[in-house]
């Protein structure tokens, strides 16, 4: 029989704990690399609607099925038609009066 695990330790208070490092250049570097400071403006607008878009039938009678969805998540491969499809069921919610994000 193994001994009981022992109990975790316990932080010591916010004013116990050291210091954050200083922000060196190299380090502001990989910030940027991993964060970058500025969002592109493309991505707070929805893609333009395509005339000659293939709709997505089966994907919108599933999204549109069911009106207590609040959120819908769609993923695949890039080049696959995702944000097409999104466009897609944005139109067809604000056909219906909803609002969309």
């Amino acid at each position: 029989m193994s001994p009981p695990p022992s109990p975790r330790p316990s932080r010591p208070p916010r004013s116990a704990r050291t210091t954050r490092r200083p922000a060196t250049p190299a380090r502001l570097a990989i910030a940027d690399q991993v964060l970058p400071s500025e969002v592109r403006p493309h991505k707070f607008f929805t893609p333009p609607v395509y005339p000659g878009a293939v709709p997505r039938q089966v994907i919108l009678d599933r999204v549109l099925r069911d009106d207590s969805l609040r959120v819908t998540l769609l993923q695949g491969p890039a080049g696959h038609g995702k944000s097409t499809t999104l466009q897609q069921i944005k139109s067809a919610h604000e056909a219906r009066g909803w609002r969309t994000a």
